[in-house]
C-alpha cells in the first residue's frame, strides 16, 4: 500500500474513494471480507452482523468533539456517570472526552477500515447503545462468535483491552491489512499538523502535551 497523504489519514476528504454498503462507506478492500464474515456469522451463529458506523469524516468528528467540549453532548466516565466538564481542568476535560471519542483528525473511522457492529436480530440500529454491558448481555452470541472467527477474516479489535487510554470497545472491529498501514503512516508530525490546522476546542491544551495524547490515544499496538 502506498503511503497515505495527510487528507486521507485525517479524514479531510469527501469519501469519494470509499464503497457504499447500505448507508455506510467503507474502504474498497474492506467490503469483501466484511460481507464474507457477515455471511459466516449468519450460517454458524444465526447472527445478523450489521454496521452502526464505519467511515466518519473529519468534519463529523470535529462536531462530536466540539459539542462534547462545549457541553452540548454528554461526556461519561467509565461507570456511566455524566461528567460536568465545567468544573474540571482543561487537561482533565481532554482526558475525559478522549476516553470515548477520538480527537478530530485522529479517529480510526476516518480510514473506512474500522467498523462498529451489532446483531440486527437482537436489536434495531436505533436501539443500540454501544456499551460493554450490551456486548455482554444482548450481543453475547455475536461477540462469542467473533472471538473465535475475527482473525480468519483479518479483522481485530484495536480497543479490546483497557490500557488506560481509550475505553474497551468490543464492538469496534478493524481490518488489519489496511488499518495497520494507516497506523504506520500516522506519525506524531501528522498529528501535530492535524491539531494545528484544526478549529478544535481545547486545541492549545492538546498542543501543550502533544506527545502524551499521541502515545495514549492515537498509537495502537
Amino acid at each position: 500500500m502506498a503511503r497515505s497523504d495527510f487528507n486521507e489519514l485525517t479524514g479531510r476528504h469527501s469519501g469519494e474513494h470509499m464503497v457504499a454498503y447500505q448507508e455506510h462507506l467503507l474502504h474498497p478492500q474492506v467490503i469483501e471480507p466484511f460481507l464474507a464474515m457477515q455471511k459466516k456469522a449468519k450460517q454458524e451463529a444465526g447472527c445478523q452482523l450489521e454496521l452502526v458506523s464505519s467511515f466518519r469524516s473529519y468534519q463529523r468528528q470535529l462536531c462530536i468533539w466540539n459539542e462534547k467540549a462545549c457541553g452540548v453532548r454528554k461526556v461519561y466516565n467509565s461507570n456511566g456517570d455524566v461528567l460536568d466538564l465545567k468544573v474540571m481542568q482543561p487537561q482533565d476535560q481532554i482526558q475525559a472526552i478522549c476516553r470515548y471519542s477520538a480527537i478530530a483528525g485522529a479517529s480510526r473511522h476516518h480510514w473506512g477500515t474500522d467498523l462498529d457492529v451489532y446483531d440486527a436480530k437482537v436489536k434495531s440500529k436505533d436501539q443500540v447503545q454501544l456499551s460493554e454491558q450490551e456486548c455482554r448481555e444482548d450481543f453475547s452470541l455475536l461477540h462469542a462468535w467473533l472471538d473465535e472467527n475475527l482473525a480468519q477474516f483479518e479483522f481485530f479489535r484495536p480497543y479490546d483491552k483497557d490500557t488506560g487510554g481509550i475505553a474497551p470497545e468490543k464492538w469496534h472491529l478493524s481490518f488489519a491489512p489496511i488499518s495497520n498501514a494507516y497506523t504506520e503512516d500516522y506519525s506524531l508530525e501528522v498529528f501535530e499538523k492535524n491539531i494545528q490546522d484544526s478549529d478544535l476546542e481545547l486545541k492549545n491544551h492538546i498542543l501543550q502535551q502533544l506527545e502524551y495524547y499521541f502515545d495514549t490515544f492515537v498509537l495502537i499496538s
